[in-house]
């Protein structure tokens, strides 16, 4: 056999075989190939179902922290709602409390100012006549018990807490009627209080306001009545002192 034919079916065979070996290769390949491809798969799945049970952990432990989280606000907020109930029961009870409190002590006031003027003595003096003025009747109907009425601007009680001077038709003059008004303050107990029912301006008066403070002016029936009131809680307040002093 020629060299050269030698060199060429050598050649072929080499070929040949080196074909035979990467058609072997690449059937490994493929086997490799489809190999890592299944496992891929697998892992894929594998991580898919890890995947959807983690979101259904995750759902449910959600929905769980949800509802916890829900009643807790219930909770809360029913507690805040009685807290709120209590402590606006407490502030409206405090505020009636004040408000029956400031009532009751406003009604005690009120009670006891006519308890002063139940319990006061009072002297109507005029001077002659024998018809009783009409203000003697706004006195009785004013509450005081029993306002004594007198013909005389002289007849001066010890007993009485107050007395009424009605010199409005007296025919004294000024100087008269400021020695009337000083026998009266001489006469009278310490803790009583004189009330000067007038029908002009009497200078004297103001002269009488220097010896004797315990002493009230009047020139209406209205104005009257006023000061007998006042008198007398006037004269119940010389009473209380006297006691502390005493």
């Amino acid at each position: 056999m020629p060299r050269a034919t030698a060199a060429s079916v050598f050649t072929l065979v080499l070929a040949i075989l080196t074909v035979s070996a990467a058609q072997q290769d690449l059937h490994v390949i493929n086997d490799l190939l489809l190999h890592q491809l299944s496992f891929l798969q697998n892992e894929n799945a594998r991580l898919l179902q890890i995947l959807q049970v983690s979101v259904a952990v995750l759902a449910f432990a959600g929905v769980t922290s949800i509802w916890a989280a829900y009643r807790q606000y219930r909770s809360t907020l029913e507690q805040i709602k009685a807290d709120v109930s209590v402590d606006v029961d407490k502030k409206v009870r405090a505020h009636v409390d004040q408000s029956v409190a400031g009532q009751v002590a406003y009604l005690e006031r009120v009670i006891e100012r006519e308890n002063v003027v139940d319990r006061t003595s009072i002297a109507y003096c005029t001077e002659g006549g024998d018809h009783i003025p009409s203000e003697y009747s706004l006195l009785e109907a004013r509450g005081f018990p029993d306002p004594r009425h007198y013909f005389d601007l002289g007849a001066f009680h010890r007993t009485a807490d107050v007395l009424i001077l009605d010199v409005r038709k007296s025919s004294m003059d000024d100087n008269q009627l400021l020695d009337l008004f000083l026998a009266a303050r001489d006469s009278i107990k310490p803790t009583a209080v004189i009330v000067i029912y007038v029908g002009r301006y009497i200078k004297t008066i103001e002269t009488f306001g220097e010896e004797f403070e315990h002493y009230l002016t009047a020139n209406m029936p209205v104005s009257l009545s006023a000061a007998a009131v006042d008198a007398a809680h006037f004269a119940d307040h010389l009473g209380r002192r006297e006691k502390l002093v005493d």
